[in-house]
């Protein structure tokens, strides 16, 4: 980065505007609607293993 340089007000309007509007879109998908909706179905970590077969036999 160039010491002394300011940033482009304009620039940087543009691209937060562009990163809004992208996640407006990703907001519409059905994933982020059913997530909304269902939390506890589809969050990272909730999920169980596949194919360790029943609990506790690891």
């Amino acid at each position: 980065m160039t010491v002394g340089k300011k940033p482009d007000a304009a620039r940087l309007d543009k691209i937060v505007a562009d990163a809004r509007r992208a996640a407006d879109q990703r907001e519409l998908g059905y994933r982020e609607r059913s997530l909304k909706m269902y939390p506890w179905v589809c969050r990272p970590g909730t999920k169980p293993e596949i194919g360790r077969g029943r609990a506790g036999n690891a």
